[in-house]
């Protein structure tokens, strides 16, 4: 029977319904103001429920970012007018420092924010700005101190645990134990108590990632606040770069190569340059992704300053770190654009080869052997570390074969290199920093280190297909690059070891941990709605319905709706840490409460519809009756019709016995 539904387009615009069925189900003609008032309506129920569910996009709001921008003047004020005056007074310094971090540790008590922006900003800089306080006490111990404190803070202010673990994160876990393993492997050799002593510095910085790891997992919990994390990872790379122009500047015209490098708020030229290699891709990412929005333009000086000082490194992993992943944000972005850049770069460097400078080209051609000179003397060529390179990589292969398990000990390369070696280098380090951990932590733990950049690659390449979200997908494409970048980084030196050099690598990671997992559980907890048709619109009985006035998001019976959520709730519970009771009285009473409450709500809702139904039938003019009714419902009421007509038959009194 053709449809003489007089409700035009009344549930176009229901939340998680599209306008396929309706489209397709024979509605005809309203009143436009009728029309008008269905849809504004719905939009509104759209954008609440949205909003609600975290479905809005983009990036954080800038609510959200401000107090944090405008904490972040105070100090940016200080370290800028250091910089023009060059350098402040001692007292002045350690008073504004004293300001500074009582304003964070009052901060602590009421929210995480400005704790996680400090841990961001200042590790980067943590071997220019030490801040010296006592002996063993400086800016990174009194850093991670604080982030310590306002986890537990947090933990205890919310009644909720200290952290709950991202999905992934027994990965980092494991590998961090594991490597902790090599201190006690290193005093097997003689002298190996006097060697851990001499470097339990070494050591504790290189525990101390996996405590930042903690920290930030402690504190970054929820998408808004990986993106917020995101948001202050990108303006700490860039404040890295602007840091360094004045360097750059003074060592542009210099003799030779050796005295042109960079070293930046790493102190060495290789760390500096594999650090704005691998934190310059989510920015590029971003643009990538955001290109076709003029703000996203506004990253272009960033992006010719940051590549003008990757330049001056003359770091040649650098540079094929950064082209590595450059590809592959590319390939992530989209196999058209990957041509599109790859073609528009080769006719430029064909048109304008002279856009490569040459002492890049010099620089590389070290790599491969034809190391020239510039205006340097001869003892000074370009590529003088190759061939001990090579060696240190022999020494150290031919330790992994002797201990694969747990390998020489920390720091036990430089104590035993002179034993593998054919010709002695001073160099205590073994150039990779795949060497550096299977030589001295065993192979498990470089198995270890190589899985961690690979989940990396695998969680950013599920984010980069995320279409509702530019911000995740940009995030999953950055990151993924990045992760290509740093493993490359890692091939041609020991980069890992510190902290400074490290702390947005663990970031990316937690970030991706926790943007997955929202994701998922977003793509899960939706439960409602009928399953889509043939045609990729809801299905027949979706769109019957739909006429006849009822929601889609009613469709499935009230038994089945109330299972699912019920499913969905406890599957986030077992997700968030607070596992509720499984057996007994406390947990049969729980399940109860959640189901009578899921009713209520149900029965709210089909309410709020059913009258939303009648009072448009009454302002059409239908008096409010039906206006539609399947043949079902045209059986059950001829039939209550017919057996309310007959006449009611009198019951005999019982006989009395």
């Amino acid at each position: 029977m053709a449809s003489t539904n007089p409700f035009p387009h009344a549930s176009d615009e229901a939340p998680g319904f599209g306008r396929s069925a309706a489209r397709g189900s024979g509605l005809r003609g309203a009143s436009r103001q009728t029309n008008k008032r269905r849809k504004k309506t719905g939009l509104a129920s759209q954008l609440k429920a949205a909003s609600e569910g975290g479905a809005l996009n983009g990036w954080p709001s800038f609510e959200e970012l401000k107090p944090v921008l405008l904490f972040l003047c105070f100090p940016g004020a200080v370290v800028l007018s250091s910089m023009l005056v060059g350098g402040l007074p001692r007292p002045i310094l350690y008073f504004c420092g004293l300001l500074i971090g009582l304003y964070v540790a009052a901060s602590a008590f009421k929210t995480v924010e400005i704790t996680v922006v400090c841990v961001l900003l200042y590790l980067p800089f943590a071997k220019s700005f030490v801040i010296p306080v006592l002996p063993g006490l400086n800016g990174t111990n009194m850093l991670i101190m604080l982030g310590l404190g306002t986890a537990f803070l947090r933990a205890s202010r919310e009644k909720d645990k200290f952290v709950v673990w991202p999905p992934g994160s027994s990965l980092v876990i494991f590998f961090g134990a594991y490597t902790a393993l090599s201190a006690f492997t290193v005093l097997q050799h003689t002298g190996g108590g006097f060697l851990l002593k001499s470097e339990i510095l070494s050591y504790k910085s290189w525990l101390d990632q996996f405590v930042v790891y903690l920290i930030l997992a402690a504190l970054i919990r929820d998408k808004a606040g990986a993106k917020r994390a995101m948001v202050y990872t990108m303006i700490g790379s860039m404040l890295v770069v602007l840091y360094s122009i004045p360097e750059m500047f003074e060592k542009m015209g210099r003799s030779s190569i050796e005295k042109s490098r960079m070293i930046g708020p790493q102190l060495q030229s290789n760390n500096f340059g594999g650090f704005v290699a691998y934190t310059m891709l989510p920015m590029l990412a971003f643009f990538m992704v955001y290109i076709k929005d003029l703000r996203a333009w506004l990253f272009t000086p960033y992006f010719i300053v940051a590549v003008k000082v990757l330049l001056t490194t003359f770091s040649r992993g650098a540079y094929l770190a950064i082209a590595a992943g450059g590809m592959l944000a590319g390939y992530y972005r989209g196999k058209v654009f990957l041509g599109m850049i790859g073609v528009l770069g080769i006719c430029t460097l064909l048109l304008f080869p002279s856009v490569i400078p040459q002492s890049l080209m010099d620089r590389m051609g070290g790599l491969i052997g034809g190391g020239q000179e510039i205006s340097a003397p001869k003892e000074e060529t370009i590529d003088k570390s190759s061939s001990t390179r090579i060696d240190m990589w022999k020494a150290a292969g031919k330790m992994m074969a002797e201990s694969p398990i747990l390998g020489k000990g920390f720091k036990g390369f430089q104590f035993l290199k002179s034993q593998y070696l054919e010709v002695d280098h001073k160099e205590s380090d073994p150039h990779s920093m795949y060497m550096y951990i299977g030589s001295q932590m065993g192979l498990p733990a470089l198995f270890l280190f190589i899985l961690l950049m690979y989940s990396m690659v695998k969680m950013g390449r599920f984010l980069s297909h995320n279409k509702d979200d530019d911000f995740i997908r940009a995030v999953g494409i950055g990151c993924a690059s990045a992760a290509v970048c740093y493993g490359v980084i890692n091939i041609f030196g020991s980069r890992a070891t510190a902290l400074n050099f490290t702390v947005y690598f663990w970031t990316y990671i937690l970030i991706l941990q926790v943007l997955k997992r929202s994701v998922e559980e977003e793509s899960e907890g939706y439960d409602g709605g009928a399953k889509p048709g043939r045609r990729g619109g809801a299905g027949r009985g979706a769109a019957r319905m739909a006429t006849a006035g009822v929601a889609p998001d009613v469709i499935l019976d009230d038994a089945t709706v109330i299972q699912q959520q019920l499913e969905a709730k406890r599957r986030k519970s077992n997700r968030s840490g607070a596992r509720a009771p499984k057996r007994g009285a406390a947990a049969h009473m729980a399940r109860e409460a959640e189901r009578a409450q899921i009713e209520a709500e149900l029965a709210a809702r089909k309410a709020a519809q059913f009258s939303d139904s009648k009072a448009l039938s009454t302002e059409l003019g239908n008096g409010g009756s039906t206006a539609y009714e399947t043949r079902g419902a045209r059986k059950a009421k001829a039939a209550a019709a017919a057996k309310a007509a007959r006449p009611s038959r009198r019951k005999r009194p019982n006989k009395p016995n």
